[in-house]
């Protein structure tokens, strides 16, 4: 609750992938800005860079998720750019299996 009002609060998760490492970090809306402040604020976190970040295909990261169009965000991408970092975009075949689209 925030001044006696309930009120949805986001939760962004980035986690390293060798040593699980977690980096949490909170926002009031899920727009791109707070997604990237997130990201950029766990690479504090984590004390330096990735060699790749991998996503799932939400709207910040994907502007198109179906596989006939699959389109990446160019703005994501070019925030990846501007720290060196390859993205990885996870796609959802079915609910049991997933693959890596790169």
């Amino acid at each position: 609750m925030i001044d006696e009002v309930i009120t949805r609060v986001y939760v962004h998760l980035a986690i390293l992938g060798y040593s699980r490492y977690k980096a949490f970090d909170a926002s009031l809306t899920v727009h791109q800005g707070e997604v990237f402040a997130a990201i950029e604020e766990a690479l504090f976190n984590f004390d330096g860079l990735t060699e790749r970040v991998q996503v799932d295909c939400a709207k910040v990261f994907v502007l198109d998720a179906s596989n006939a169009q699959f389109r990446r965000n160019p703005k994501f991408l070019q925030f990846c750019g501007f720290f060196g970092i390859a993205a990885v975009f996870l796609e959802i075949l079915n609910r049991s299996a997933r693959s890596l689209r790169l």
